[in-house]
C-alpha cells in the first residue's frame, strides 16, 4: 500500500514544489492550503503522514496534528517552520512529530520522512 501524504502548505510555490517532489518519490499526495481544508480532508480520508506548515492562520500545524490524532492516533507528522518558530520545535517533539526548518531542501524533507515512517510503509 502506498504511503498517503496530506500536505498543508499556504505558500503556492512551496506547495507545488513539494507535490512534485513527493509524487516523484512515489508518494500519494493530497494538498490543501488552510487549516479548515485540512480538517475536512483528515475526516474524509486520513493519511499515513501529515506535513503541515506551522503558520495556518489562527491555528498552527501542531493544533492540526493534535486534532488529527484525536481520531487517528497512528498518523505520523512533520511540522515545517522557520528559525523564528524553533521554540515550537520542543512542543512538536513532545507530541511525537518532527520539526523541519524552512527553507528545507527536498533531500531534507525525504530524509525526515524516512526517519519517522516505519520501514514497512516506505
Amino acid at each position: 500500500m502506498a504511503v498517503r501524504i496530506l500536505l498543508v502548505e499556504p505558500d503556492d510555490r512551496r506547495r507545488g514544489e513539494r507535490i512534485d517532489a513527493l509524487t516523484i518519490a512515489g508518494y500519494d499526495v493530497s494538498a490543501v492550503v488552510t487549516f479548515d481544508e485540512a480538517t475536512l480532508e483528515l475526516r474524509r480520508d486520513p493519511p499515513t503522514l501529515l506535513i503541515a506548515a506551522v503558520r495556518l492562520g489562527r491555528f498552527n500545524g501542531l493544533h492540526l496534528v493534535l486534532r488529527s490524532r484525536a481520531d487517528h492516533p497512528s498518523i505520523s507528522a512533520i511540522i515545517t517552520g522557520t528559525d523564528g518558530d524553533i521554540g515550537l520545535a520542543g512542543d512538536v517533539s513532545r507530541h511525537d512529530a518532527a520539526f523541519l526548518v524552512e527553507p528545507a531542501t527536498t533531500s531534507a524533507l525525504l530524509a525526515t520522512i524516512a526517519k519517522i515512517l516505519p520501514a514497512a510503509q516506505l
